[in-house]
């Protein structure tokens, strides 16, 4: 009997490896199968659809690109000859329409082939098509600044119609630029000679008029006008001169090849005057004009010159110095202090600027000649009264300003404070009345108001200087806020001695103002002058700067009964103001 044969059985640790080897295969093949060319054309295609839908024509042209490169076919072919149009790339819409129907003439649906065709044809309206030769090889060749390829083209070039920038670009030549006109079914053909730069530049000097000027380049004379010469390329200083005329210098560049006219104009010689002061202070003038301060360094006309040198609490420099034609005249000052019998050293000419900071001070007197509007002044007959004297309101002002100036234009702010006081009266004859409140006539009295005002405001100004010698006349103008309180007394006196006295502590009222000045200033020092001036103040009360009206005020003196008293309520201004007033002040600055 022979021997059972033993089965061997695949031992337990072997048949998991081999379980797992399988499922690892089979995941890492599903991958491969999903990212076949269709898969990825359909999927991008899916993405330049969603694109599209949005208006987001980028997007959905990289899209469609990516579909066709994955899986050529008419539907990704149209779909990038769309995205193109839509893109307003005529040239390359045009381009792709025609190579869509050429390939999938066949397999295109009629619509798209439809679409296709008219759009074809509306798109070769809009595009000429521009053949360029070129007879250098290797040359760049740009449509409107962008690059379109690199000679010799092997096509004609397809652009929109209308008017381009053509240029052609290689080192070594002469660039070659036109403006090329492109219209529909009229192909244009340009033959570009390019020209090889030269090594040097050419140069031709005229003079403007008849001057017999000699030329000079670089500082070296090289010959009479007109004069034609090479030069090599980079910046030159081109000049001329003669006996009575001279041409300033004038900085060219020249590029090798180039033809360069340069035009001199010629002009009276000059030379070079430094003036220097030993202590740099002090106010430079030449012929009457003032030309520096502390030191001076300038071109003049060749010949005699007044110089002055004034500086305050000194005695004035002065001397005729002669500027030679190309040459430098230094003068060296030293002031001397004035003397004390002089009666006042003489004020630096020319030296009243109004550039910088600038500030001042003022005090003034200020007067309403249309009155303030209060009761006893337009509204009498409301009170009862047989007669009123309005008064004559008036006041003080203080205020002060500080700005920066741009000659002759100066910007500051303004701040005033001021009081101003109005004194009416009412007179009753105890019998009549007036026409409107005849009731309180009774009794025969005087009536005495005081009317005070006090308030503040500020208000940002424009001012505007004109110097004349040691004078200058100056005005400002400009808009703020001011707030201002009002109380009132008053002084009742009847006939048979009986008084009596009310007050009313008032109320206030925040205005928008504006404020105007004129003046005219003397100047007393280097940085301060006087003034003397007019200013005009514009504000508005309102409609309710009204005392409260009281019904228990009493007319007494001893040993007799009281006498009920009216009190109404009384305006103590309204509507607009108009204060109006000289003033003295003092500026400092400039």
């Amino acid at each position: 009997m022979a021997p059972p044969v033993k089965q061997r059985r695949i031992p337990s640790v072997l048949l998991v490896l081999l379980i797992a080897f399988l499922a690892v295969v089979g995941l890492t093949t599903v991958p491969v199968a999903a990212q076949s060319p269709a898969a990825q054309a359909q999927k991008y295609l899916v993405a330049g659809e969603r694109a599209a839908r949005a208006n987001q024509w980028e997007q959905a042209l990289a899209a469609f690109q990516k579909a066709h490169q994955a899986k050529p076919s008419g539907a990704t072919a149209i779909r990038v000859a769309n995205a193109l149009y839509q893109l307003d790339r005529l040239s390359e819409a045009q381009q792709a329409y025609r190579t869509l129907l050429d390939a999938y003439d066949k397999t295109l649906f009629n619509k798209d082939k439809t679409t296709a065709r008219k759009r074809l044809e509306e798109l070769n309206g809009k595009i000429g098509s521009l053949t360029i030769r070129v007879s250098e090889k290797g040359a760049t060749v740009l449509i409107d600044g962008t690059p379109a390829g690199t000679s010799p083209l092997a096509a004609a070039l397809q652009v929109p119609v209308g008017d381009h920038q053509l240029e052609v670009k290689k080192g070594g030549f002469r660039s070659y630029a036109k403006t090329v006109k492109l219209t529909p079914g009229a192909p244009v053909t340009i033959e570009v000679l390019l020209q090889e730069l030269a090594a040097v530049g050419h140069i031709k000097v005229t003079a403007a008029g008849d001057e017999a000027l000699t030329v000079l380049i670089d500082g070296s004379e090289v010959g009479p006008v007109p004069y034609e010469g090479q030069l090599e390329p980079g910046s030159h200083q081109i000049a001329g001169t003669s006996e009575q005329l001279e041409a300033p210098a004038q900085t060219v560049t020249i590029e090798a090849g180039e033809l360069l006219d340069v035009v001199l104009e010629a002009g009276a010689r000059t030379g070079t005057l430094e003036v220097r002061l030993t202590d740099e202070v002090g106010t430079i003038l030449v012929d009457g004009t003032q030309v520096g301060k502390g030191s001076f360094q300038g071109r003049l006309p060749a010949g005699a010159h007044t110089l002055r040198v004034t500086r305050e609490g000194y005695e004035p420099f002065e001397k005729t110095v002669k500027v030679v034609a190309a040459d430098v005249h230094v003068e060296t000052v030293s002031l001397q202090k004035a003397t004390s019998g002089d009666a006042q050293a003489e004020q630096e000419e020319g030296d009243w600027t109004f550039d910088g900071l600038y500030g001042g001070l003022q005090l003034g007197a200020m007067f309403l000649p249309t009155n303030t509007g209060h009761t006893l002044d337009t509204a009498c007959d409301t009170t009862g009264a047989t007669s009123c004297d309005g008064g004559l309101p008036a006041g003080a002002t203080i205020g002060g300003f500080i700005g920066y100036a741009f000659a002759p234009l100066g910007f500051e702010l303004l701040v005033l404070g001021g009081a101003d006081m109005v004194e009416p009266t009412a007179s009753f004859d105890g019998t009549t009345g007036s026409d409107i409140n005849p009731l309180v006539a009774q009794p025969e009295r005087e009536e005495e108001f005081i009317i005070g005002r006090f308030g503040a405001g500020g208000a940002l100004r424009a001012r505007v200087l004109v110097p004349i010698d040691r004078f200058r006349l100056s005005g400002a103008l400009g808009a703020g806020l001011a707030y201002r309180h009002m109380i009132l007394g008053r002084t009742v006196t009847a006939s048979d001695g009986r008084e009596a006295e009310t007050s009313d502590g008032g109320t206030g009222y925040l205005t928008p103002v504006l404020s105007f000045e004129l003046s005219a200033q003397l100047r007393v020092s280097g940085s301060a002058a006087l003034a003397l001036g007019f200013n005009l103040w514009l504000e508005h009360a309102g409609n309710d700067m009204k005392t409260a009206a009281e019904g228990d005020v009493m007319l007494t003196k001893d040993g007799q009964l009281p006498h009920p008293l009216a009190t109404p309520a009384y305006d103590m201004a309204t509507g607009t103001q108009l204060y109006m007033g000289p003033f003295l002040g003092l500026q400092l600055g400039p």
